[in-house]
């Protein structure tokens, strides 16, 4: 069965988690699963090898069952996408070397800082309500008091400013870093030309003071091959050193934050910051959602 990711449709997470669904079904019904990324939106050259290792070798002369994101074989509990996620998300050796290279840069070892997710961006015009930043470091110092390093996975400088002007108000012995460049305030995906057809009230302030940005900022969609290379690679990197935190803070909006919670190191230690959890017994794909937060049917309340 292959499952053919797609340029012009949906994220990076979003077409995992579906291709993720049709790994389950292959694997409990003993079916072999490939992938087929050559018109993948995050490809350099290789497609998924790029930046992972290969799932398998197909023949395209081949007609076999054919799964496109957004189809759903079959629900199953959320737990089984827990287990089988790194059955998919193997790093390739370059990847992996980038990743060390990183860390070691930042002179980080595993398990031994917090993190903090949040993604800003295009979500704020009709997917994810804005939240304070600042909670998320409150809760991050409740849940780990001794923390002495805070990594910030985000895609939002302003992020990284409210945090930094937090710690040194309260006079915390805190460093916090992060990979996000000074000029970015919000990544663009593909198809936001509505930007300001904004569908959340709450989010006007932030997206009237980033408007400009927002307008003028390159889509991942339009980027040359090496920009989305760097890009997601960049992305990836990021997430690897929030998964390998000894506790995270993140809000469960994006697929992304889903799949942190998900594949983190210490799943017990990921908390969404306004209190609610994932049901892991809920059937259903974890990309699955109606997008605004408070109609998200994957949660239970903590």
């Amino acid at each position: 069965m292959i499952f053919k990711f797609e340029k012009e449709c949906l994220g990076f997470f979003s077409q995992f988690f579906f291709a993720m669904n049709i790994f389950i079904y292959c694997k409990i019904n003993n079916i072999n699963f490939v992938i087929d990324s050559s018109n993948w939106l995050f490809s350099y050259k290789l497609g998924w090898e790029d930046y992972f290792l290969n799932i398998d070798i197909y023949d395209k002369n081949i007609m076999d069952y054919i799964k496109f994101p957004g189809e759903i074989i079959e629900e199953y509990p959320i737990y089984e996408y827990k287990k089988y996620l790194w059955d998919i998300y193997k790093y390739n050796n370059n990847t992996k070397n980038k990743i060390n290279e990183k860390k070691q840069f930042l002179n980080i070892l595993d398990n031994e800082y917090g993190s903090i997710f949040i993604r800003r961006g295009d979500k704020l015009v009709k997917e994810s309500k804005l939240i304070d930043s600042i909670l998320y470091i409150q809760l991050l110092l409740q849940k780990y008091p001794d923390c002495k390093k805070i990594f910030l996975q985000t895609d939002d400088y302003t992020c990284y400013e409210e945090l930094n002007e937090f710690i040194q108000i309260n006079n915390l012995n805190i460093e916090l870093f992060t990979l996000c460049d000074k000029k970015s305030r919000g990544v663009i995906v593909n198809n936001y030309n509505d930007i300001n057809n904004l569908k959340i009230d709450k989010n006007k302030k932030y997206i009237e003071k980033n408007i400009n940005y927002l307008k003028n900022t390159i889509k991942v969609i339009d980027m040359n091959p090496n920009d989305i290379y760097n890009h997601t690679l960049e992305m990836i990197i990021g997430i690897d050193i929030v998964l390998n935190s000894k506790f995270c803070i993140l809000d469960f909006q994006s697929n992304v934050s889903r799949f942190i919670k998900l594949a983190h190191n210490n799943y017990e230690n990921v908390f969404d910051v306004t209190g609610i959890e994932i049901d892991l017994n809920k059937k259903m794909c974890p990309c699955h959602s109606e997008s605004v937060y408070d109609d998200i049917n994957m949660f239970i309340n903590s």
